[in-house]
């Protein structure tokens, strides 16, 4: 981070993320000769270890502030490189702290820092940190071996604990849907019932229809087959005539029966019809929601095909 911009939203975003994984922060705060006294690099350092503190929720955060530029300077110089050289591509590889020793790295930084400093660079305090931290050192022994064990620990908490909260988000969607199914079969139960309460009276036309076709049928049957219709009727049996009843049959019992029984049934028809659309049984297009469950089932398959 820079001195004239110690936190941005991006940088807050990247610290919360790699926060989750366990991993140690140091904070160095760069452009540090840009300030005009040793107080406001002090202001700075303790600005961001506040906020370290209050939006990551850091225990005393390691603060560091250095100047690139100055460090450059000093190491080129202690190296005996030109700035001009090394911008040309004539001078090699940048210098290390090795190069010329922290003793001449000192002297010359003291001429490209412009702040009033007594101790060594803070770049040599930030190298030296780090690698007695990865390394090890009076500071920190063997730490980059403990990082090393404890990473695939983390991870594996982190991703546990991912899975974790997905599968709660998961178990309360599918409660959810559950109850929803639950109150689906109570909302069909009573439906059913109401249908069937209500298809009595249906039914029953339909059965008064066909009870006076029935009634009808009988007496036409009582008045046609008597004795005295005898040998007409065995004469039609022998099939010797054609039965002359055909157009009274269809008069006196089938008549307006027909017309009758489809009117009932048609009706019947639009009365369930319109009782299941108002209920929502008819449905055949897909809500949002079905079609919600339907992707996540999909993804889901497909991902655990591959």
């Amino acid at each position: 981070m820079s001195a004239d911009r110690p936190f941005s939203e991006s940088e807050v975003r990247f610290l919360e993320y790699i926060r989750q994984w366990q991993k140690k922060v140091v904070f160095v705060v760069n452009k540090a000769d840009i300030l005009e006294s040793v107080d406001e690099v002090d202001a700075v350092k303790e600005f961001v270890a506040d906020n370290a503190q209050r939006i990551l929720r850091l225990d005393r955060p390691a603060v560091i502030a250095v100047s690139s530029r100055a460090a450059l300077r000093a190491k080129l110089a202690a190296a005996g490189i030109s700035l001009t050289s090394l911008s040309d591509g004539e001078g090699g590889p940048a210098p290390s702290s090795a190069q010329g020793g922290p003793a001449r790295i000192r002297r010359h930084w003291r001429r490209y820092w412009p702040l009033p400093s007594t101790g060594d660079p803070p770049t040599l305090g930030l190298e030296r940190q780090v690698s007695n931290f990865l390394i090890g050192g009076s500071e920190g022994g063997g730490e980059g071996v403990r990082l090393k064990l404890q990473t695939p620990l983390f991870v594996a908490d982190a991703l546990l604990g991912g899975g974790g909260r997905q599968l709660a988000v998961d178990l309360e969607a599918a409660r959810a849907e559950l109850e929803g199914v639950k109150l689906v079969g109570r909302q069909l139960a009573k439906f059913r019932s109401e249908m069937e309460k209500d298809a009595a009276s249906q039914r029953a036309a339909l059965q008064q229809v066909l009870s006076e076709v029935l009634v009808r049928a009988e007496r036409f049957v009582d008045q046609t087959v008597q004795l005295s219709n005898a040998p007409l009727l065995v004469s039609i049996a022998a099939g010797n005539r054609e039965y002359p009843f055909r157009a009274a049959f269809e008069k006196e019992v089938v008549g307006s029966g027909f017309d009758a029984l489809r009117t009932a049934v048609s009706e019947h028809s639009s009365w369930l019809r319109a009782n299941s659309r108002a209920a929502g049984v008819l449905r055949t297009t897909p809500t949002s929601r079905q079609r919600a469950l339907r992707k996540r089932a999909c993804q889901r398959h497909c991902w655990r095909r591959h």
